[in-house]
């Protein structure tokens, strides 16, 4: 499953998404676990687990909440948070 990179994550991965295999449906939390885990595999020195949290997920572009179920064949988005205008 590939999630699109925006913001401060664009950084990680190819710069446009990093790829997560996972076998069925997870929810969004389970999502967020498995985010970190590959950024730390990426750059073992990452330490901002407080903004994944923070962050929102789209899945097929729209916002979802951590409960939410995700598919295999969903489009996914992580949008850090922002500050300013």
């Amino acid at each position: 499953m590939e999630i699109k990179l925006f913001g401060s994550f664009r950084k990680y991965g190819n710069g446009e998404f990093i790829e997560i295999a996972i076998n069925d449906t997870i929810t969004i939390a389970r999502l967020k676990e498995l985010f970190i885990k590959k950024i730390i595999e990426i750059e073992g020195s990452f330490n901002e687990e407080a903004i994944v949290d923070a962050s929102a997920f789209a899945v097929n572009d729209e916002i979802v909440a951590d409960n939410y179920q995700i598919k295999n064949n969903d489009i996914l988005a992580i949008l850090p948070p922002v500050c300013g205008g």
